[in-house]
């Protein structure tokens, strides 16, 4: 568990905020600028989410979420403020897009990457407070004292004046689906599950382009993650990304069939020789896409006290996250009387 100084404004009791990902975090920021004490459970080790920089053989590699866009003003500005603190830049790789068959520069909005990993995006977003990693959530209860959590090492913790809830939508049903009829909603967001490999190789993978984007089988991505700006040269990283639908398919497979499939796949979509790897991880993430979205920023209920939010209220981006969290901060804050700030 991290603990940091916080100051509360009088009168107003702390809110808890479920999860540690950019949605969670955009919130507390929201409500910690608005001086309510902020108190957040993450089920990790770490906070970020799927902003997830993770070792590989020593080497840091981006194993989650592989860059960024900005379309509206309130991200954008959040962004170009991480660009000039140096923990974000642009990223314009050598792509190709084997769907369409052609080398693509620019056929996309701008890609962001987090320096020197994706977790940067969120690492300056902490707010003050205690943060309780390593701490699952399991039940939420309101007494007339306020909310409580019950955690999976049976602690309790609370009372708090509002819960704010942002893991995946079915790990956010599963606590907030018998509080109010409201969030029954939920059960109709649709998410897709990714195997994801890591690989650290002895050499270099002999092909000139940084992405690739097959069009079938059991990849969907493929980069080279040393092409991102701040990251070191050497040794070369990939990260290779499963395909929605093979990943549902072999979802229950053990990490080691999962990594020598995707790596042999990799060899034939790149159409080199692939070197021996020096190190490989594999990652499942049960929740990794956002495939049907809820349609609403955020959703408040229990009388404006406990709040839903993340990327899958909006859509299968990183600032889809950020604008969920920042509409359930502003909208706790507004309902707790707290006058908010815009984030930097």
């Amino acid at each position: 568990m991290m603990k940091r100084q916080t100051a509360e404004r009088p009168g107003l009791g702390p809110v808890a905020v479920v999860g540690a990902g950019m949605a969670g975090l955009t919130c507390a920021t929201v409500l910690a600028g608005a001086g309510i004490a902020v108190e957040i459970f993450e089920k990790s080790k770490g906070t970020g989410g799927r902003l997830a920089t993770r070792p590989v053989g020593g080497t840091a590699v981006d194993i989650g979420a592989q860059y960024a866009t900005a379309r509206g003003p309130a991200f954008r500005a959040v962004v170009e403020t991480r660009i000039e603190r140096g923990d974000a830049a642009p990223w314009q790789p050598g792509m190709r897009d084997i769907r369409l068959d052609v080398r693509a520069n620019s056929r996309h909005d701008p890609w962001f990457v987090g320096t020197p990993g994706m977790c940067s995006l969120v690492a300056q977003q902490i707010p003050p407070g205690p943060i309780h990693t390593g701490s699952r959530v399991t039940a939420l209860d309101q007494t007339a004292e306020g909310w409580f959590l019950t955690l999976e090492s049976q602690r309790r913790a609370g009372p708090f004046s509002a819960v704010a809830v942002t893991p995946p939508a079915p790990q956010s049903l599963a606590l907030v689906g018998d509080q109010d009829p409201l969030f029954r909603a939920i059960a109709d967001v649709g998410m897709s599950p990714c195997w994801t490999l890591a690989c650290v190789f002895e050499g270099p993978v002999g092909i000139d382009i940084d992405v690739l984007r097959p069009s079938r089988g059991a990849i969907s991505w493929a980069a080279r993650n040393n092409a991102k700006p701040a990251r070191d040269r050497e040794p070369e990283a990939w990260v290779i990304h499963g395909d929605p639908v093979w990943s549902l398919d072999h979802l229950e497979d053990s990490p080691e069939a999962i990594g020598g499939t995707l790596l042999e796949a990799f060899a034939e979509v790149a159409g080199a020789s692939v070197p021996k790897t020096h190190a490989i991880k594999t990652h499942r993430w049960r929740y990794a896409r956002v495939e049907r979205p809820l349609g609403e920023s955020h959703l408040l209920g229990c009388d404006g006290t406990l709040g839903v939010a993340g990327d899958w209220c909006i859509g299968a981006r990183i600032e889809a996250a950020f604008d969920s969290g920042r509409a359930l901060g502003r909208a706790l804050a507004d309902r707790l009387g707290a006058q908010h700030r815009e984030i930097d």
